[in-house]
């Protein structure tokens, strides 16, 4: 290897992810060590705030929460009932296929489906039993992390 591994080399490294060549650069390089070293420790730090979640800032979580909300809309009862049934149909007919950890049905996993999660859970809502992603036969924050993790992956993994 003629130059330094990029950051995300590195990062597959420290995810015991890396080529043959990535790892030998590194063993003999004290700089991308050192980088490695950096990852490893924020890694740690990001896996302990997933047991002790950071504090959002409450205007940071209303605008979060209002990309992931649907719109309420003002119509007469016929139509509210119409829609109803129009989203009933839908979701009966969506894929089998379909994630079950895709919660705002974006079509994709990513990191709003787990705050989503957490919020549900930290009001105390009942969340629904195929969210389980770690097959434990609950539904809590480690279902919460599992999707964290999935959406921020180098490597994209279905939870």
């Amino acid at each position: 290897m003629s130059t330094h591994p990029d950051l995300l080399e590195l990062d597959a490294l420290r995810a015991g992810e890396a080529p043959a060549e990535v790892k030998d650069h590194v063993s003999a390089c004290t700089a991308c060590r050192s980088v490695v070293d950096d990852l490893r420790l924020l890694s740690a730090r990001l896996q302990e705030s997933v047991s002790d979640p950071l504090r959002i800032p409450p205007e940071i979580d209303r605008a979060i929460l209002a990309r992931t909300r649907p719109r309420r809309l003002r119509v007469a009862p016929f139509a509210a009932a119409a829609a109803v049934l129009l989203a009933s149909a839908l979701f009966l007919t969506l894929p089998a296929g379909r994630n079950p950890a895709d919660l705002d049905l974006s079509g994709q996993v990513d990191i709003l489906d787990a705050y989503l999660l957490a919020r549900i859970l930290k009001e105390g809502k009942a969340p629904t039993s195929s969210w389980d992603q770690t097959g434990d036969g609950s539904v809590d924050h480690g279902d919460v992390a599992v999707i964290a993790r999935a959406s921020v992956s180098l490597h994209r993994r279905t939870p």
